[in-house]
Order: C-alpha cells, then structure tokens, then sequence
C-alpha cells in the first residue's frame, strides 16, 4: 500500500515537471516572439547635417534661386524642430510664432522622433524641389541604415507614419 502512493506520488511529481517546463516554455516563447522591442538608435546632428548636404546637392543640381532656395531649407526644418521640440520641452515650438503654424499633430505610438524628425525633413524637402528620385533613393540608404542598426521595422514604418502627418501639417500651413 505505501509503495504504491510513493510511485502515485513520484508519478504526480514527473507530471508537476513536465507541466512546469511546458508552462516555462510557453512563457519565454510568448515573451520573445511579441517583443518588438529594439536597441533605441540615437541619430545624432551629423545624420540631420548629412540630409541637409543632401537637399543642398539637390537645390543646386536643380538650380533654384536663392530666394527658392531659402524656403526650401526653410519648411523641412521647421518639420523637423517640430517634431525635435515635442519631446523635449527645453526647445520651445514655433507653433503661435511663425505666421499660421499651429501645433503638430501628437503621436498616438511609441515612435523614434529622431528618425520622424529627419524623415519628415526630407519629406516635406522632396515636395519642394524637380529631382525628388535622387531624394528617394537617398531615403531608401538611409531606411536600409537604420535597419542595419538596429532598428525595428514596426518602428521604423510608425516613424515613417508620423514623419508624414507632420509633413502633411506643414505643407498645409504653408504651402
């Protein structure tokens, strides 16, 4: 009688075990398949510097005028401080300050605002210059980069997503 509740018992143990590791298993792969989390990629201001070079090639391959030019530069900067100035309140936003610019519109998701920032630069840059394909195949490299670092695509198309309702607001307050 007792030998057979100790093989009960050490049956229900085995059992206990294989539920256990069962329930662990299920757990760490639940854990690691939804987990959208990436290393977070700090642009710093030489990438911003790099797509301003950028638009300045453009500007000059397609010869505008200074003037032109000026608001050329002019309107994908302010898209991206915009989108800087939102999450830092140490810079102040342009919104109420520059003639019919109201506040962007706020990101509902978990975003890199320093890829919306510069992608929303050169969104609203290649809606105001002739030869946007050399713009897109630049944003093309520059999205292959970001991935190469480390970025999710999840959130590399939530940026991008974001990057074009600021541009959209932009171009509609000014353009």
């Amino acid at each position: 009688m007792i030998n057979s509740v100790y093989i009960q018992v050490k049956l229900m143990s085995n059992k206990m075990k294989l539920y256990f590791r069962i329930i662990v298993l299920t757990i760490t792969v639940l854990l690691t398949s939804c987990d959208d989390s990436t290393e977070h990629i700090d642009l710093q201001a030489a990438d911003l510097h790099d797509a301003m070079q950028h638009l300045t090639d453009v500007i000059v391959h397609d010869i505008f005028s200074p003037p032109v030019a000026s608001r050329i530069y002019a309107y994908p900067s302010i898209a991206a401080y915009e989108i800087l100035a939102s999450q830092d309140s140490t810079y102040l936003t342009l919104a109420g300050q520059l003639h019919e610019l109201e506040s962007i519109p706020v990101s509902t998701e978990s975003i890199n605002h320093d890829v919306a920032a510069i992608q929303a630069f050169f969104t609203v840059g290649k809606a105001l210059i002739f030869s946007e394909e050399k713009v897109d195949e630049y944003i093309q490299k520059w999205h292959e980069e970001l991935l190469s670092k480390g970025i999710s695509q999840n959130q590399l198309d939530r940026s991008i997503e974001y990057a074009q309702m600021v541009s959209d607001h932009i171009m509609d307050c000014f353009l």
